[in-house]
């Protein structure tokens, strides 16, 4: 949906040929000149900036919950009711209002997708309220949420997916503190647990190593009061995978092993445990075992059976590209070659998804592996077109793994004799522009603070 990808360019768009409200009648709501309206409206510009989105909510009255922001202050306040439990115990009500201020034009703009969203969304608060204080009902509903927020993580923006996620880990811990029954109390954990494990994943492709740190602890604290190993073992994956891309191979092995404690009965969190631990071997020249860690991941792919989608799962894809990743970090011509034939399966396999479904920040790395693997055999086919797929979906979604890909290239690219080759030195010169550009930050305050 346009408003939870916060995609103004659409909003803006629909707001004019839908309601005919001008651009010139946006700006001056939002606090916008018109010409910058109407480039946002054509994609030239994006809105990046958490206090320009506010100002767009309250000047569209696009209720809160839409862009992931808390209630606005001027949303419709649910009747009265005879729970006894105070309105900061419940989730919001979310409406569009019905009367907005006086002198003020009513144009929450939402498209049809968005209007039945809205519609269940307040169906699903009001039977939170009328089922038992914490309800079976409840607890399916919130489960239902975190399973659509990590199916949905991949193909997103992240900053939404974290402030969805914070919305949701919230919910449960309220939740969980008005709790008695031991067997809704597990569900809770579990369910806070995969949040912080998903803010984890959020706070790290932000650029949020400490921040991810925190969050994986907390994640592996509710794992471990319920005994959830699969939980357990896909966040010791993770504290791998962060300690890899900080420079700590050492740390991300000793995680990757950790991981094998754990017995979860499916999913695929100790294959991606495996593939992480190549990686971190490779870069520590430890061939043989790296190459018995790839074997290891091989043979678990035969029985592997997912158990959350989207950010949690381990596609073949994924873990054809991280082999890929082993062999380049080890080096050798026969290594580069398998190197770039694991990638190219892995761009084949992610293209093959339809465009709106390919993980698009994972099809990046694998295509820079394709672009390190044919430098090394100074073979420049299609190099100049790979590299700029990769720079055009980072206006899209910037995650700091392919930040950090992209500037190991640049290394490489800098290195005398790439630099003498003048189409070499252009590409080169495209990524360190890309990566020395930052995005305006995401200021929070009050309630709202991280």
């Amino acid at each position: 949906m346009a408003l939870a990808q916060h995609d103004f360019s659409a909003v803006f768009r629909i707001a004019r040929q839908r309601a005919g409200i001008s651009f010139g009648k946006i700006g001056d709501s939002c606090g916008i000149k018109a010409d910058r309206v109407s480039k946002i409206a054509r994609g030239q510009v994006q809105i990046t900036s958490f206090d320009k989105i506010i100002h767009i909510a309250d000047g569209m009255r696009i209720p809160g919950r839409l862009l992931g922001l808390a209630p606005r202050p001027w949303e419709s306040v649910a009747p009265a009711s005879t729970d006894t439990r105070s309105s900061t115990e419940d989730e919001e009500v979310l409406a569009v209002p019905e009367h907005p201020p006086s002198g003020e034009e009513p144009f929450a703009v939402l498209s049809v997708e968005e209007a039945v969203a809205v519609c269940a969304q307040e169906s699903a608060r009001y039977g939170a309220r009328i089922d038992t204080p914490i309800g079976f009902y409840t607890i399916e509903e919130l489960a239902s949420a975190v399973h659509d927020l990590a199916a949905a993580y991949p193909y997103r923006p992240v900053l939404p997916s974290l402030i969805r996620a914070r919305e949701l880990r919230q919910r449960a811990w309220t939740l969980r503190e008005r709790c008695h029954r031991p067997d809704q109390q597990r569900d809770l954990h579990r369910i806070a647990g995969w949040l912080c494990a998903v803010l984890a994943n959020a706070s790290f492709d932000l650029g949020g190593i400490s921040a991810a740190q925190t969050q994986a602890r907390v994640a592996d604290l509710h794992g471990e009061l319920v005994g959830d190993h699969g939980l357990r073992a896909w966040v010791r994956g993770l504290q791998a995978l962060v300690a890899y891309w900080d420079g700590c191979p050492e740390d991300a092995v000793a995680y990757a092993q950790a991981a094998n404690q754990f017995r979860p009965s499916k999913g695929t969190a100790l294959l991606r445990a495996a593939s992480i631990r190549a990686r971190a071997l490779a870069q520590l020249r430890r061939a043989e075992e790296a190459d018995a860690a790839l074997i290891e991941a091989e043979e678990m792919r035969e029985n592997a059976q997912e158990d959350l989608p989207g950010v949690i799962a381990f596609p073949h894809a994924k873990q054809l590209y991280w082999a890929s990743s082993t062999h380049l970090n080890l080096g050798g011509s026969e290594r580069i070659r398998k190197a770039e034939m694991s990638a190219a399966e892995a761009i084949t396999l992610y293209e093959s998804a339809p465009p709106a479904q390919r993980r698009t920040g994972e099809l990046s790395h694998a295509r820079l592996d394709r672009v390190t693997a044919r430098l090394a055999r100074s073979d420049l086919d299609g190099l100049s077109e790979d590299v700029d797929t990769v720079l055009s979906s980072m206006s899209d979604r910037r995650i700091e793994s392919t930040m950090r890909r992209l500037a190991q290239l640049a290394a490489v690219l800098d290195q005398p004799r790439p630099r003498a080759n003048r189409h070499l030195a252009q590409v080169r010169e495209a990524i360190e522009a890309t990566v020395s550009y930052s995005p305006a930050p995401v200021m929070m305050s009050g309630n709202e603070a991280l």
